[in-house]
């Protein structure tokens, strides 16, 4: 037997263990790269050599990695490092991380102090608190997306038409509505500090996966965007104010308002009194009196529930009426918040609305496609029958067969 890499007779020597020796791998190295092979005396004397110039450790604990950080690869030589470095994948990686490090703010951009002996700290579920990582979104940021409009003079002006538009964010009572900058401040606090979903009121904080290992940005958009992600797939684009009863949600909040808690009740935690406040006073805090002539109410069923805000609420046979009477009030608004009110108005909008005029034209293009795809509807259903009664034709011809 011979060996065609090493050159060399094989004489009482298993063909095997030589195909898997050093020697033979060594020199079918050497003829991939187009040079000649290596007797097994000079290659004894090279494995010597690296033996002593590695002090005699030739583990594989000894043989240094290389890692990238931002492609998270592990390489086990240089000349593969170096590839990869200047590689247009790891190229292209580097520059996405650069951009996202410079759209992160200065003060976000602080990471978790880690512990002297670089275990996990001991009070790992304090530091993840969302008051750690959480910010306020700012005026001019979206609450469903990434587009923000800081530095614009009308920024207000420009977010809200985005979020209509884009996501039909709607706001209740946008005609009573006061104070619209400080309704979003409050709204851009629950999405950026809290991430609470205000549709729902759950909160989101992204994966739970390696949370201590990750820095308050990292954290922070995480969370952020597992709350804008749900916000969207389950079109919570309007503002949770609580259930249909108001009755309900301001005994709800009596029972909660002790003197010694401060904490929301979860039925107004994003609704209810939380956004009265932003509201006029006929629309939040009007004090509802049923009148002494009506016959049909005793006096032990007219009562009025007293809210935490100062305000009380009759009873809800009588909101249209006294509503009505108030009709007028939002006419003689400011200029200021003239132009808003009629931007979250959905009367302003195009094409949305209870009732839509057509002309005479659109009227006969409507009726007549409506005519032309019930025809397309007829000769679809007379074209699959006249196929079905053929098929049939065809498979029962035997039993229609004249008899003989």
């Amino acid at each position: 037997m011979s060996c065609r890499t090493c050159q060399v007779q094989l004489k009482g020597v298993d063909i095997k263990k030589h195909l898997h020796s050093d020697w033979h791998i060594y020199n079918l190295r050497r003829s991939l790269a187009g040079l000649p092979p290596l007797s097994e005396e000079l290659f004894r004397e090279k494995e010597e050599l690296f033996r002593f110039l590695n002090n005699g450790n030739t583990s594989k604990s000894s043989i240094k990695s290389f890692y990238c950080e931002i492609c998270k690869k592990n390489f086990k030589s240089n000349n593969a490092y170096e590839c990869h470095i200047v590689s247009q994948q790891h190229l292209k990686k580097m520059k996405s991380v650069e951009s996202e490090k410079a759209h992160v703010p200065e003060d976000v951009i602080e990471d978790i102090p880690a512990s002297e002996n670089g275990s996990e700290s001991e009070h790992a579920p304090e530091e993840f608190s969302p008051s750690v990582f959480g910010k306020s979104l700012p005026i001019g940021s979206c609450f469903f997306c990434d587009t923000t409009y800081q530095g614009n003079p009308d920024a207000l002006e420009c977010v809200l038409s985005h979020m209509i538009i884009a996501h039909n964010f709607t706001i209740p009572y946008p005609e009573k509505l006061v104070d619209v900058r400080g309704l979003l401040e409050n709204l851009g606090r629950l999405v950026g500090e809290e991430f609470t979903c205000l549709g729902c009121g759950r909160q989101f904080l992204g994966p739970r996966q390696n949370r201590h290992k990750k820095s308050p940005s990292e954290l922070r958009k995480q969370a952020l965007s597992a709350v804008r992600k749900h916000m969207v797939d389950k079109q919570h684009n309007f503002i949770y104010t609580g259930i249909e009863d108001p009755i309900v949600v301001s005994a709800a909040i009596a029972e909660a308002g002790d003197d010694d808690e401060t904490a929301v009740p979860p039925i107004a935690r994003v609704g209810g009194e939380l956004y009265s406040q932003y509201y006029s006073g006929d629309r939040a805090n009007k004090t509802l009196v049923l009148p002494d002539s009506d016959s049909k109410f005793t006096e032990e069923e007219t009562y009025e529930v007293h809210l935490p805000s100062g305000g009380a609420i009759g009873h809800r046979r009588y909101y249209q009426s006294v509503f009505r009477q108030n009709a007028c009030a939002h006419l003689e608004l400011p200029s200021t918040n003239r132009a808003i009110s009629e931007t979250l108005s959905w009367k302003s909008r195009p094409g949305v609305g209870p009732m839509m005029t057509l002309s005479e034209s659109e009227i006969t293009r409507l009726s007549l496609q409506e005519h032309r795809d019930r025809r397309v509807d007829l000769k679809r259903r007379s074209r699959q029958e006249m196929k079905l009664g053929i098929r049939g034709n065809i498979v029962l011809a035997k039993h229609f067969r004249a008899a003989q």
